[in-house]
């Protein structure tokens, strides 16, 4: 019983809603209908009146959807002007200065334009600052002893296993067996020598001193030969 009513009532709800689409179709299509009418006799009127040609009557709606508004009349487009002719340019006579146009730019003088967008005009990096070297120490007064002690000769060889000296000095510069000499660099004294029996005429062999050396410094060809720095 329950299930009759039920099926009952779902076919009256399916009766009601299509008798509901069937009556909103009827209103749609008479208002599509009376929207046509309408435009009809817009169009008439308005070819009686000679505004729009038959040609350019707007089409009818379709059902279901709205109509657009009128489009707008044509427009006419508007003759272009004749081209203007070419300004004739009147020599300058002579004795008289050519008038200067105005088109002419502003000059240049004393102002300074930014290059183009665009132009490949080199910049210059800007400039670094070079910095100046610090200034050496001032020397001591044994470093200046050493300095001014005039060169006797110098080292030709030096060779470290047998630990002596050849300098370019011998019985021509009176260098005598026994006699003691500093050898300088720069400023510095790097070692003492002590001249041997091997003396020749214009070099000599003395046996180096490792008490006298620095640590850290080796002697090399080329070190000068002084006379011994006294101490103060």
């Amino acid at each position: 019983m329950r299930l009759t009513q039920i099926a009952l009532g779902l076919t009256l709800l399916l009766l009601c809603a299509t008798g509901y689409v069937a009556w909103q179709s009827q209103q749609e299509a008479r208002g599509v209908r009376e929207q046509l009418e309408f435009i009809k006799r817009q169009q008439q009127a308005q070819i009686e009146a000679g505004a729009v040609t038959p040609g350019t009557m707007m089409r009818p709606p379709q059902p279901g959807q709205l109509a657009a508004s009128p489009p707008a009349p044509p427009v006419s487009p508007s003759p272009l002007p004749p081209p203007s002719a070419p300004a004739k340019t009147v020599p300058p006579t002579a004795g008289k200065k050519a008038p200067v146009s105005a088109s002419l730019p502003p000059s240049s003088a004393g102002l300074s334009q930014p290059p183009p967008l665009g132009s490949t005009a080199s910049v210059p990096p800007p400039s670094t600052p070079v910095l100046a070297a610090p200034a050496p120490p001032p020397l001591t007064p044994l470093q200046k002893q050493i300095v001014a002690l005039p060169t006797i000769a110098k080292v030709k060889q030096f060779e470290k296993d047998a630990g002596f000296v050849i300098i370019s000095a011998g019985k021509s510069q009176r260098i005598t067996k026994g006699t003691q000499f500093d050898l300088r660099r720069e400023n510095s004294v790097v070692g003492r020598i002590i001249i041997g029996d091997t003396i020749e005429d214009d070099e000599s062999v003395g046996d180096l001193d490792p008490a006298s050396v620095p640590a850290g410094v080796t002697v090399q060809a080329g070190d000068e030969v002084i006379q011994v720095v006294s101490a103060q």
